[in-house]
């Protein structure tokens, strides 16, 4: 079976480069899923993934056992939202963050306001807060979610429908970037239990934060931009503004912590205000070695020449990921904090299978002149891990505040070193 794009380039979410076609009809058929549409969706998901699939080799996936693992899904025995996560979970043994299935929600898609992340040991804490009041602190450990054991709910919620941080997408798969906050998401307005370990529950009601760019001077006038997406067209508005008000900063932190991606176009323009003149194109490749475009920044405006370092973890993804390896293969500054989230691939195949479920798949590779991607993530140049007492007393957490962020700490420390 050959599937046809359908050839209208949109953004739908934060973590994606660039997707092919908004809602064109669905392709298999009408809800609920018979045995003959959920057969249509099997074999249009194969056809689309040995079609297109480009990462196969290098993440040494043998598609024939991918292809037979999704034709021998039951058919007929699951009720349709169980069928859609044993899909989901299929096109998971992929490994590939932008080849995924998606939920389209009809309300409105939102998270509690704190961050959780899981330690070596297993157990949760609480690594960030984003409102005050709450009636937690960061390093509380949470046993509970819903009355659920914490560990075994983020587990079983990786593998649902969840939202990204751009609201109205649900994305059901793997969380391939390690993170554990959208697994809290939800219908805006609805709520979540956690129940801590000193024994009481707190209630925390869902709903959207969307963040655009903060840019402060931090102590030795070094300058610092947190970026929480890239997914919005204006934000270069914004991130010229940011670069323009910290010009004369000796150095310039760029923290790209739990940033998703979003548009290209915009991590292009903003490395434009970090080099003097013309660098090398990056290349778009298909599986089949097909070059189908470049993509690259230019000068503009004046240009930041300070030193620059990046912060990363594992939310580090898509373009951000991007930027990050434009910064490394220019060598124009230095990585700071965990494995990035990869990401390399522009999914610009895609199709509504059924109302409301949407599949797509990498098609085209993100690569440099001499062929080399950033699929599998970066390291850093100064990599930061963290143990389960530093994540306790906070030191895990994005705060941006010198002596309570450990990342942070440790791009200052190098900057001094630098000197």
């Amino acid at each position: 079976m050959r599937v046809k794009s359908l050839g209208v380039v949109c953004l739908l979410g934060a973590v994606a480069f660039l997707h092919t076609g908004c809602v064109k009809g669905p392709h298999c058929g009408e809800l609920p899923l018979s045995p003959q549409v959920r057969l249509c969706m099997v074999e249009t998901i194969d056809a689309m993934v040995l079609e297109h699939y480009p990462f196969a080799k290098q993440k040494g996936i043998d598609l024939r056992v991918f292809s037979n693992q999704l034709r021998n899904l039951p058919l007929d025995e699951l009720e349709d939202d169980q069928f859609l996560v044993e899909l989901a979970r299929a096109v998971a043994l992929l490994r590939d963050g932008h080849t995924r299935i998606e939920r389209y929600h009809l309300e409105q898609l939102a998270e509690p306001a704190l961050s959780l992340r899981e330690a070596d040991d297993g157990l949760v804490y609480v690594s960030h807060l984003k409102a005050k009041g709450l009636g937690l602190l960061v390093g509380d450990r949470i046993d509970t979610i819903d009355g659920v054991a914490a560990a075994q709910y983020l587990e079983a919620r990786r593998a649902l429908p969840s939202a990204w941080h751009q609201g109205q997408i649900g994305h059901i798969g793997v969380d391939h970037m390690g993170g554990a906050a959208s697994a809290l998401a939800g219908p805006a307005g609805t709520s979540v239990v956690l129940g801590l370990a000193q024994g009481h529950e707190i209630t925390l009601d869902r709903r959207n934060f969307f963040s655009e760019p903060v840019a402060r001077r931090l102590p030795g006038n070094v300058g610092y931009i947190d970026i929480a997406t890239f997914g919005f067209i204006d934000d270069l508005d914004r991130l010229d503004t940011a670069i323009n008000d910290l010009m004369d900063s000796r150095a310039l932190i760029i923290d790209l912590r739990g940033n998703g991606g979003g548009y290209p176009s915009v991590t292009d323009g903003l490395f434009g205000r970090l080099i003097a003149e013309d660098v090398a194109a990056f290349d778009m490749v298909a599986a089949d070695g097909t070059h189908k475009r470049t993509i690259g920044p230019t000068p503009r405006g004046k240009t930041y020449d300070g030193e620059v370092v990046i912060l990363t973890d594992g939310m580090t993804f898509s373009a951000s990921n991007y930027l990050a390896q434009r910064l490394v293969y220019h060598k124009r500054g230095v990585l700071v904090g965990e494995r990035t989230g990869g990401g390399s691939a522009s999914p610009e195949q895609g199709l509504l299978l059924v109302p409301g479920i949407w599949f797509q798949v990498s098609t085209y590779v993100l690569q440099t002149p001499e062929g080399v991607n950033a699929e599998d993530g970066l390291e850093p140049q100064v990599a930061v891990s963290f143990s389960s007492d530093e994540i306790v007393n906070g030191l895990a957490t994005k705060s941006a505040v010198v002596g309570k962020d450990k990342v942070l700490d440790e791009a200052i420390r190098f900057l001094k070193e630098k000197r």
